[in-house]
């Protein structure tokens, strides 16, 4: 089963207002990411209708106006696959100050994997070094653990993206490093 082997899809969409933000842009690219997986999820007929129906169900039943929706495609047996809709309030843990103090951060030992060319391409649910990465974080006491590359390059935070101001621009490393 996809539990079992970490063989998801999932793509988390902004709640403001009520309203998802960048809706059809997330169901293009798990669209995409069925593709490159190999997910039997009928994005373009029925499957996609009726996701888009959960959702909006669901919507109406929590009354949540901020937030997050997390969709979750699991590979089922057989010729099922299933999907998980979950939506959530705020994430309690980031705090006004981190906006404008910062918070902690350690740079993990453990690797950012990306294998092969489609890593970057789809929102999976195989993050083993991401867990362990959180897990290095959590006993230095830190709130988020940056990951490198193979290069030794900083790609991004377990939980974050990581952007930089340079000669007045902002940056963030190429899709090609394998950031989500």
């Amino acid at each position: 089963s996809g539990l079992l082997c970490g063989d998801t899809l999932y793509e988390t969409i902004l709640l403001k207002k009520g309203r998802l933000v960048f809706l059809d842009a997330n169901l293009a690219r798990l669209t995409r990411g069925c593709t490159v997986a190999r997910l039997r999820f009928d994005a373009q007929g029925h499957a996609l209708r009726t996701l888009r129906d959960g959702i909006s169900s669901r919507l109406t039943e929590a009354q949540l106006r901020e937030g997050s929706l997390r969709i979750t495609l699991i590979r089922g047996e057989g010729e099922q696959d299933h999907v998980h809709l979950a939506l959530r309030p705020p994430p309690l843990r980031i705090l006004p100050e981190y906006h404008t103090k910062g918070c902690s951060v350690i740079v993990s030992t453990i690797q950012r994997v990306c294998i092969g060319p489609w890593r970057p391409a789809i929102k999976s649910g195989s993050r083993q070094d991401g867990a362990l990465a959180m897990g290095e974080a959590r006993a230095a006491g830190a709130f988020e653990a940056l990951q490198m590359d193979t290069h030794g390059h900083i790609v991004e935070g377990v939980s974050s993206n990581i952007f930089a101001v340079m000669d007045g621009c902002l940056v963030t490393p190429p899709l090609a490093a394998g950031i989500l």
